[in-house]
């Protein structure tokens, strides 16, 4: 498991995982409440599983105003496409 970005939205943190891509197109996100991580009690969180297309994995992410972006790229080493998400 690699996490390769991590963006920071209304409290919460989000964390994008390069690899392992799910049934070959579907990357991880998983979005937890900030104060969970720090000291809060309980385990609140998301898993996303998004598809951005085959051999893809979340290579950046950033908040931008209510979004976050996805730089998707490919989870290996190696050649692909990449593409930017929200």
């Amino acid at each position: 498991m690699t996490i390769e970005g991590i963006a920071i939205r209304d409290e919460r943190l989000s964390a994008g995982l390069r690899g392992p891509v799910l049934d070959g197109n579907r990357a991880v996100v998983v979005a937890v409440d900030i104060d969970v991580l720090f000291g809060g009690t309980g385990t609140a969180h998301r898993l996303f599983r998004l598809s951005l297309g085959d051999g893809r994995g979340v290579r950046n992410l950033a908040s931008f105003g209510e979004w976050i972006l996805i730089l998707a790229g490919p989870a290996a080493d190696g050649p692909g496409s990449y593409a930017v998400y929200a």
